[in-house]
């Protein structure tokens, strides 16, 4: 369910305004289309409708949206043809499943694990179900294994998902890897990878290591560059990291997972299969 219902021109009164009203299957249609970027017939199933059933409801999305927009409308968001489905979801830090309806968005922070009460924030919930095509970056030194050290390694391993398959892989350099090793091997404070994070996010996501290494300028600074190279990758998998990064990269809207999996394919299959643990007593 939408977490907004609606939007109006900024300064006019509603009195003075004309309505368009956009169904929440319209809305989810033009979601699944415009932002998760499904084919028609991917699309439809996700719906559960014919794929002319699905086009006509984009297409009537598209010109509600159009004409409140270009009309100086209030756009208005209720009603429809539609049911809320429960969605799979699993707890990063006990490793259940269950189902569980959704009544809103975003579900993830609000959400607790019925086995052992984690939240969405740290571990983590993961929603099985979203987010079909995902991009995955692996930390590593040699292309193949899962570095135990973020802030040393020199290489994001990325690969893209569709449909918990890997469809495609690449190497990127870790943009910000030189400045931070010569920093560590210059004996810099640093700890061992030099991790941080900006403080603000430091403040609001973790009082009580605020004031420590690793929510430094400096720290935020490296980590902009370190995160801004897979800025379009939604998953970070590591063998080892800092407090200070780990909140930095969770600031960034990437979720970080510790591994003690080596191989980066076995490492990335466990995550897709749901097997992977957050082995969040080995950050430092």
């Amino acid at each position: 369910m939408p977490g907004v219902t609606y939007f109006k021109p900024q300064g006019i009164p509603l009195r003075y305004l004309e309505e368009v009203r956009i169904s929440v299957d319209e809305l989810e249609a033009l979601r699944l289309k415009a932002l998760e970027d499904l084919e028609q017939e991917e699309a439809a199933r996700r719906m559960g409708v014919s794929r002319q059933t699905f086009q006509r409801t984009l297409e009537s999305a598209l010109r509600k949206v159009a004409d409140g927009l270009v009309n100086g409308k209030a756009l208005r968001i209720e009603g429809g043809d539609f049911h809320v489905v429960p969605v799979r979801l699993r707890c990063r830090r006990c490793g259940h499943n269950w189902e569980q309806v959704i009544e809103r968005r975003p579900g993830r922070a609000d959400v607790a694990c019925p086995r052992c009460g984690g939240t969405g924030s740290h571990p983590g919930i993961v929603n099985q179900e979203a987010n079909s095509l995902k991009k995955i970056a692996v930390i590593s030194d040699d292309g193949r294994t899962v570095s135990a050290h973020f802030g040393r390694a020199r290489f994001y391993v990325v690969l893209s998902t569709e449909n918990g398959q890997v469809v495609s892989r690449e190497v990127r350099d870790k943009v910000g890897h030189h400045a931070f090793g010569g920093e560590h091997h210059a004996g810099a404070h640093g700890g061992h990878d030099g991790h941080g994070a900006a403080q603000a996010h430091g403040a609001a996501q973790a009082p009580a290591r605020e004031g420590t290494h690793g929510y430094d300028q400096e720290s935020q600074d490296k980590h902009a560059q370190m995160a801004g190279n897979i800025s379009d990758c939604q998953v970070v998998l590591a063998g080892g990291m800092g407090w200070g990064a780990y909140d930095s990269l969770q600031g960034y809207g990437l979720e970080a997972i510790i591994t003690d999996i080596r191989d980066v394919d076995e490492a990335v299959r466990a995550y897709l299969d749901g097997t992977i643990r957050n082995l969040i007593e080995k950050l430092h």
